[in-house]
């Protein structure tokens, strides 16, 4: 017995040393709604989970800090912890003793007695359809939760969310279509007054003949869309075609892009007369020549609102939104209205906090506070540039490597930042803006005006976050930036709404009101006579131009291997002077189609010069060659096919030429033979790698290993070249080398140009390339519009995301091509 009980002694330590391990706030209290958002008509209610039930004390602070409740835990923790009477706010619970860390965030938000405003702009990005399911490892919240992101959405008061669809996911085979989670996901925001914006990128195997990303076959791109639009209708009122295509998502032209689009937005239209129409997202700046081709081919007739995303630091966003206006009103469309699917900052940085899921890292409350003075800042400030719609990225929660986005935690619960969102609907979500209010230096003041004829004034104090661009940016979240300014007021007693809704007084004496801006934006309420300084003006929208344009009609063109598509996908090279091009007339109608086509740009054979006769929703093929007429330096042309049927215009197909190796052939250039040395090259994969010479191919050589199961899993390998020596590409035009791999065709290829020497770090441009083969093929990456300033790059990335467990793929002969 004594024996037994040393031995109990002995192990005492460890097992005490084991039960006092902190315990998370956050796996010990379930929230009573799940998602902790309350309406002010409802009491928070919380309860502890089964096995964490014993006597604790608890204790409840506001987004102050400053404790407002706090007492024992009901029935000694078996109970339910009602709190009532809780002004708006966003709030933490925690569980109090040494044995405790961490908090529960909750908060209250106020119960909208209409449906949203339709045409409120401040919107966000849900993506719930590919966020908000099931995840196992999310001990907390391991099943669905499409519902919670749609309660969340309605109530915050947000009318309009975007969400996602995938065309191959849901429709595999031609006679097949399964909606998955998908549309039932837009059922629940549409059953909650939420209006829904989707869109898909990526089309399956059977809708596409050449093509490696976009459909080809446009009357399945008609009907998929068609079918779609109709079955999402009451939910789904807004549609979009494709995303980011100027920068991502297809390797094809802007002409193709253009033709597509053209059908997915008339298979829309007939779906859903109601819709509102996008075309895809465009997101990169300075606006490339990719967009400018896609609307030179017409694609002005067939979308209602233009769509563009934006990452920029807040100081950026003028340049940015009225460089979008210009090139709307360059196009032909001065005036249309402007959607930005996504806005986000990157202003938090890389996420520094451990979450409780195993390798997934989280924001700090710091970084936190950062996103959460983001939130209104960047919706006001895209209004009064202009923007009709602005949707914040992401409602949902979500982690992308070591960014941490999301308005929603992992476990469903609402972040600051939501109830910052949530305020700004309720306070700003029925007003309309008049402008900008006179203020001191650094103090933004917007005034808006309420239904009831009220006025109310949105401000705040400019803090680095408005200041500074990313690479100057360092948060300083200790200083809040506070500044005095004051206002003209009947004397009396006014409300002002912090930034998660909290609400305090001030008064006006002797018709002066004294504030105190801080970075957090504010809300002061019940105004009158006010005047802005800077008026604000919505500039009117156009909607699609009036045209009679034979819609329907839509040309399209299969060019033979004869033409190579280049990486800025707005142009075409061409190895010799003329080429074979393969017209196709769609009638996507149904009724036939009689009428004629021409070709400017180019000496032609074989355009029928007699009417032609599409049937219904079909396409007619004519096979021809073309021989483009260039500019006095033997550069540039276009290939400028038009038509007219049933007496109308149809829109355009316009494919610049563009012949990049003549042209770089008169350049200088430089063979970095260093490529050679394996030493030279850094193991950069997701994989086992090897790297050595292979002296038979006369080649740099790269071999992997994965673990991974199916097509889609995270296989990647971009080896580093850190250059050195005098290789550097300051002045560069483009990188032209040799690849091939095997056994397979990889999902992606991708150059990448990095301005730090650190693996996996530093400022990086990606520049998609043509996937590379089994055989040598010559690869040319055109610096054009895509790196404006090369001499930046300290390092480069070449390599793919390979289908398949085990690949090789080698790279000689590279070479840099510089402007003279």
């Amino acid at each position: 017995m004594k024996r037994n009980l040393l031995s109990l002694l002995a192990v005492l330590p460890l097992f005490t040393a084991v039960c006092s391990e902190p315990i998370d706030s956050g796996d010990a209290i379930v929230i009573g709604n799940t998602t902790g958002i309350y309406l002010e008509s409802e009491s928070p209610s919380f309860s502890l989970r089964k096995n964490y039930v014993k006597p604790v004390r608890y204790r409840i602070l506001d987004s102050r800090n400053t404790p407002v409740r706090s007492g024992e835990w009901p029935e000694a923790g078996r109970g339910v912890l009602t709190v009532d009477s809780l002004p708006r706010d966003f709030y933490t619970i925690r569980l109090e003793g040494s044995n405790y860390t961490g908090a529960v965030p909750f908060g209250i938000v106020p119960e909208r007695k209409n449906a949203p405003n339709p045409d409120m702009i401040f919107a966000a990005d849900s993506a719930q359809s590919w966020l908000a399911g099931a995840q196992l490892r999310n001990s907390r919240h391991p099943g669905p939760g499409f519902h919670l992101a749609a309660e969340a959405a309605r109530r915050a008061g947000i009318g309009w969310v975007r969400d996602r669809l995938s065309w191959p996911g849901v429709n595999p085979t031609p006679d097949k279509i399964v909606w998955r989670q998908y549309i039932p996901s837009a059922w629940e925001l549409g059953k909650r007054g939420v209006k829904v914006c989707t869109f898909y990128s990526s089309a399956p195997a059977w809708a596409k003949r050449k093509n490696r990303d976009l459909p080809d076959d446009l009357a399945a791109t008609y009907r998929f869309a068609r079918i779609a639009a109709e079955r999402g209708r009451g939910s789904i009122e807004g549609w979009e075609f494709w995303n980011e295509e100027d920068v991502a998502n297809t390797m094809e032209g802007a002409w193709d892009y253009a033709a597509a689009l053209k059908a997915a937005m008339l298979g829309y239209r007939a779906g859903n007369p109601k819709a509102v129409l996008l075309h895809g997202s465009f997101s990169a700046f300075p606006v490339r020549n990719y967009s400018r081709v896609v609307m030179k081919n017409g694609a002005i007739h067939y979308f209602d609102v233009a769509n563009f995303h934006v990452y920029a630091p807040l100081c950026d966003y003028a340049k940015r939104i009225n460089g979008f206006h210009r090139f709307l009103a360059e196009s032909g469309i001065p005036g249309k209205a402007i959607w930005v699917t996504e806005n986000g900052t990157l202003a938090p940085g890389l996420a520094q906090k451990k979450s409780y899921i195993p390798n997934i890292l989280c924001y700090s409350p710091e970084q936190e506070n950062l996103v959460a003075e983001f939130v209104p800042k960047s919706q006001i400030l895209m209004q009064s540039l202009g923007v009709s719609r602005n949707f914040f990225f992401v409602l949902s929660p979500y982690t992308e490597g070591a960014r941490d986005w999301g308005l929603l935690n992992r476990d469903f619960t609402a972040r600051p930042a939501y109830y910052a969102f949530a305020t700004l609907v309720h306070t700003l979500g029925d007003a309309t803006l008049q402008g900008e209010l006179s203020a001191p230096a650094g103090v933004r003041a917007w005034l808006y005006r309420q239904p009831d004829g009220t006025q109310t004034v949105a401000f705040w104090s400019e803090s680095e976050l408005d200041t500074k661009p990313y690479d100057q940016f360092h948060p300083h979240p200790e200083n809040r930036y506070e500044r005095q300014f004051q206002l003209p007021a009947a004397d009396g007693s006014y409300l002002v709404r912090a930034l998660y809704g909290a609400a305090s007084r001030v008064a006006a004496k002797q018709g002066c009101l004294k504030l105190t801006a801080s970075r957090y934006p504010a809300y002061l309420t019940g105004m009158t006579g006010l005047v802005p300084a800077k008026p604000f003006r919505k500039p009117a929208g156009t909607g699609v131009p009036k045209t009679t344009i034979r819609k329907h009609v839509i040309l399209r063109a299969d060019l033979s291997s004869e033409f190579t598509v280049s990486n800025t996908r707005d142009s075409v090279d061409m190895k010799q002077d003329s080429g074979r091009v393969t017209l196709q007339i769609w009638n996507l109608s149904n009724q036939p189609e009689t009428g004629m086509v021409t070709l400017g740009g180019a000496r032609c054979s074989g355009l029928p010069t007699s009417p032609v006769t599409v049937a219904p929703m079909s396409c007619l093929e004519i096979p021809l060659t073309v021989t483009p007429q260039l500019d006095a330096a033997g550069i540039n042309g276009e290939l400028h096919f038009e038509g007219s049927f049933s007496g109308e215009k149809i829109s355009p197909l316009i494919i610049p030429v563009h012949r990049y190796e003549r042209k770089l052939s008169r350049f200088p250039s430089r063979e970095f033979t260093g490529i050679l040395e394996p030493k030279r090259w850094r193991a950069n994969s997701s994989g086992a790698m090897e790297i050595r010479f292979d002296p038979a191919e006369k080649a740099i050589r790269f071999d992997w290993k994965f673990t991974v199961h199916g097509d889609r899993g995270d296989r990647w390998v971009y080896p580093e070249y850190i250059l050195r020596g005098g290789e550097t590409l300051r002045n560069a035009a483009a990188v032209v080398f040799e690849i091939k791999t095997t056994p397979s065709i990889p999902r992606e290829a991708v150059f990448m140009a990095v301005n730090d020497w650190t693996r996996q770090h530093g400022k990086t441009t990606y520049i998609w390339y043509h996937n590379p083969g089994p055989e040598w093929e010559t690869r040319r990456v055109s610096f054009d519009e895509i790196l404006p300033e090369p001499e930046k790059a300290k390092m480069i990335r070449i390599g793919l995301n390979p289908l398949v467990n085990q690949q090789t793929f080698w790279i000689r002969n590279l070479r840099v091509i510089y402007h003279p």
